[in-house]
């Protein structure tokens, strides 16, 4: 899919899977309608390459964040083919992670950013106002998640450090040590439940209902939330953050950065990508390292998994998307999905299982049908 004029450093598929969001260094924010493959709405407000997206579960509201350090949130009309900028607010530097509050806690329309400018804020974007900024950490701030306790976020930095928050409180609640470098990416047990909210392709649990019961089973199969991170000291680290503030397991077997991590949707798989140009899944529970995945020339920089947590799409920066099997017995390369000219940034996976959307440096998405 053509449009942007610059490189596409994000894309995100909303909760319905029925729209893409894309953002680029053209200063800009795209909207895609994914039966057409086509831009349906072009928003216009940053004055820098826009970084990241993240959008509202009720499939309406955008949340943009630029290298100046601007936040905008956008409101789309009802069909999607147009959109008005709601607020806009200013970090000190480039905005690293945005997050909107899940479904599953309420109806809510608050959403928190993360910031080289070493903070994280959070927002209220009904009355437009700052709710919370978070202080605590000394280097810039590279991710920022909600955890599957309503009140309770977690970010990750430059510090090497990783910051417990209560929404409520300025300060972080705990710290979590243990990286000798700065940390890139972490992820959650929960995470994938928790953008899932109430939305269930197969309409057996949808709702408030359905979330909050597969937000228990999530964190019952594990005896609580779990964490990983990744680092750019070539490890990963797994907690169990509301419990200890040590790590439970030290995941060792990249011999460069690790780039990303990410639990499987069924929590029970983690996935690792790092400048080794391998890409390693672990046990979710034990921290044993189950596969590594060669293919790639250069660094892989995330993955993507799909909703039954069966397979992994990787990114590099050698311009090549590949698709692996994760089923024990089975794990190997499934194909390439080629087309790129340059390098893919953004990986995404659709709620729906039916599409991957892919975004490069070549100022191109690709929709990948499943």
């Amino acid at each position: 899919m053509t449009g942007h004029s610059n490189s596409i450093l994000s894309c995100k598929f909303s909760q319905d899977s029925s729209k893409l969001g894309s953002c680029s260094g053209d200063h800009t924010v795209r909207v895609w309608d994914l039966n057409t493959c086509t831009p349906i709405c072009t928003l216009k407000g940053h004055g820098d390459w826009v970084l990241n997206l993240d959008w509202h579960y009720g499939n309406k509201l955008i949340a943009s964040g630029d290298k100046l350090g601007k936040v905008i949130v956008w409101e789309l009309n009802e069909n999607g083919t147009n959109g008005k900028q709601l607020w806009s607010y200013c970090h000190k530097n480039f905005i690293s992670d945005i997050q909107w509050k899940p479904e599953v806690f309420g109806d809510s329309a608050i959403f928190a950013s993360s910031s080289r400018d070493m903070s994280s804020k959070i927002y209220d974007a009904r009355r437009g106002e700052v709710i919370r900024t978070l202080g605590g950490h000394t280097q810039g701030v590279t991710s920022i998640r909600w955890s599957g306790n309503e009140n309770i976020l977690y970010t990750s930095s430059r510090d090497r450090l990783i910051n417990i928050y209560d929404m409520r409180q300025a300060n972080p609640i705990h710290v979590l040590k243990g990286h000798s470098h700065w940390i890139n990416s972490i992820s959650t047990s929960t995470e994938y439940v928790l953008r899932q909210g109430g939305y269930d392709p197969l309409e057996k649990d949808k709702g408030i209902d359905g979330a909050k019961k597969r937000l228990n089973k999530i964190i019952g199969c594990g005896g609580g939330e779990r964490l990983v991170s990744a680092s750019d000291d070539g490890t990963l680290y797994m907690w169990m953050p509301l419990q200890s503030q040590k790590p439970i397991h030290r995941l060792v077997g990249h011999s460069s950065q690790v780039m990303s991590c990410k639990f499987s949707p069924d929590s029970r798989i983690i996935a690792s990508t790092g400048c080794d140009k391998n890409m390693r899944i672990w046990d979710g529970f034990t921290g044993s390292c189950l596969h590594t995945y060669r293919g790639h020339v250069q660094t892989i920089y995330g993955c993507a998994w799909s909703p039954d947590s069966r397979m992994l799409v990787s990114a590099s920066k050698d311009s090549t998307v590949k698709l692996w099997n994760v089923v024990p017995g089975c794990r190997k390369l499934m194909t390439n999905l080629p087309g790129h000219l340059d390098e893919v940034f953004s990986i995404d996976w659709s709620l729906d299982g039916s599409s991957v959307a892919t975004a490069s440096y070549d100022h191109t998405i690709k929709i990948w049908r499943y």
